[in-house]
């Protein structure tokens, strides 16, 4: 039987659906009352960074550069270098737009004044690393670590396995892969009659060598000629790191049931590795060889287990993307220049060896392979749009007068700051030349010589020079 409008239970129910509404009323207006209140502060002169320039959307919330990354990126193929979002194009065309200095979120900075990179990326920097960096938490390697103890004790043990007679041992093997390379893009292209997709070749190699060095096995990808499935994954699971979105932002995607299942899948598959390779200790010494020494005698605890799968994690994520991109650049500005290409020939013949191998300590100081690398790297950094840092509370004052607010994050975009005018003459122009003073052409990099060194090495300065550099 139906209760009656008049009926005590109808009244209570009515009273309870009326009180509801009234608390979800007065939840809707404080949500409304708090959002005006974040977006008064963020938009008007109440807000440190209000007087650098940017778009008005991105003052409002730090999802706007993400989105427009996004809307700007198209994925062709399954390598890297096309399935990551190139946020570096959208941080160049804003800088074009609004100078050196860009808000492009509620409490981000992105600098391109050269003079910017020593003070934030420098050795006696006073900055430190940004929230970005606990995206992969808890699995800290020693690159991600925001702790400076923790970094620099870590950074100790991986030394040992980049210590000059570390990777002269590292060299025979690296030289067999070479060789393989070289051997199957005359094979593919037929001796030069047929187009190599060199990109493509020159990760799977890199892909192959640090898979050997981490984990004491190879991927087989340059002797099969196709991808190794890990690596697919990685390449995909990667793709959200390219988007520049704020940690919160990142940590709600990650958690997403089979949002980032890819990234999870080759975590679980480095893990796995990382077990085979502490149960066989490989015949030659390869980098896990240095990082499991301290703890091989006894059981890993589980922070132990952790920062070791995420350091092994690192080899190869780091190692391979940094050397795939730079080998491509080079090739790509050696085949443009062709005068480049006989230069270098010339340095490099009289070193060659009766077997075709070139030992590393015969070519290492040679300038213009030197100046090759180091304009391929300024050009076209392997990371190019943000190494994102935290200002200390009492904020940062640069060269020119300039003062960035305290705890604002900020990045210089390396390959804005590679082509400014500010840092280089001819900042377009590729001229390893301006790398050697005794060249004739020493003058295209002398003349800013100082801003020069600083804007392509900043990031690898100091404290975090090298091994676990950014």
């Amino acid at each position: 039987m139906a209760e009656s409008a008049s009926s005590p239970l109808y009244a209570y129910g009515a009273a309870a659906v009326l009180g509801v509404v009234s608390h979800i009323g007065y939840f809707n207006r404080f949500l409304a009352g708090l959002y005006t209140s974040l977006l008064t502060y963020r938009l008007t002169p109440l807000h440190p960074l209000h007087r650098f320039p940017g778009p008005v959307l991105a003052r409002a919330t730090s999802l706007w550069l993400p989105f427009n990354v996004w809307h700007k990126f198209t994925p062709t193929s399954s390598t890297q270098a096309q399935t990551i979002p190139q946020a570096f194009k959208t941080l160049t065309a804003l800088h074009a737009t609004h100078g050196p200095y860009v808000r492009v979120g509620t409490a981000e900075l992105s600098i391109a004044d050269p003079a910017a990179v020593p003070l934030i990326y420098g050795g006696t920097s006073t900055c430190s690393k940004a929230a970005w960096y606990d995206n992969d938490a808890p699995l800290t390697s020693m690159q991600t670590s925001r702790d400076r103890g923790y970094h620099d004790a870590r950074r100790r043990v991986w030394a040992k396995a980049f210590a000059e007679r570390a990777v002269r041992g590292f060299e025979g093997r690296v030289q067999r892969f070479v060789g393989e390379l070289v051997e199957r893009i005359g094979e593919i292209g037929e001796g030069g009659k047929k187009e190599v997709d060199a990109r493509k070749w020159f990760g799977w190699f890199a892909y192959d060598v640090m898979g050997e060095l981490a984990f004491g096995r190879e991927f087989g990808m340059v002797r099969g000629g196709k991808e190794h499935w890990a690596i697919g994954l990685l390449n995909e699971g990667m793709m959200p790191l390219g988007l520049l979105l704020p940690p919160w932002a990142f940590r709600i995607l990650a958690a997403i049931p089979g949002a980032a299942a890819d990234y999870w899948k080759f975590i679980t598959y480095c893990a796995g590795q990382l077990d085979q390779r502490m149960r066989t200790a490989p015949e030659d010494p390869d980098i896990l060889s240095s990082l499991i020494e301290p703890v091989k005698d006894r059981e890993l605890t589980p922070g132990e287990l952790t920062m070791l799968q995420a350091d092994s994690r690192l080899i190869i994520v780091a190692g391979s993307d940094t050397t795939s991109s730079t080998l491509t650049h080079i090739f790509y500005h050696l085949a443009a220049n062709p005068h480049h290409q006989t230069t270098l020939l010339t340095e490099l013949r009289p070193h060659i060896q009766p077997d075709g191998t070139i030992p590393h300590r015969a070519i290492q100081d040679l300038p213009h392979l030197n100046g090759t690398i180091n304009e391929a790297l300024r050009l076209h950094p392997p990371v190019p749009s943000a190494i994102q840092r935290l200002t200390p509370p009492a904020g940062l004052t640069l060269p020119n007068g300039t003062h960035i607010p305290g705890n604002t994050v900020v990045w210089c975009p390396s390959y804005v700051v590679g082509r400014s005018a500010d840092a280089y003459v001819e900042p377009e122009t590729f001229c390893p030349e301006r790398w050697y003073a005794e060249s004739k052409k020493g003058w295209l990099g002398a003349v800013r010589v100082y801003w020069a060194a600083a804007c392509v090495d900043g990031v690898e300065a100091g404290d975090r020079a090298g091994v676990g550099g950014v």
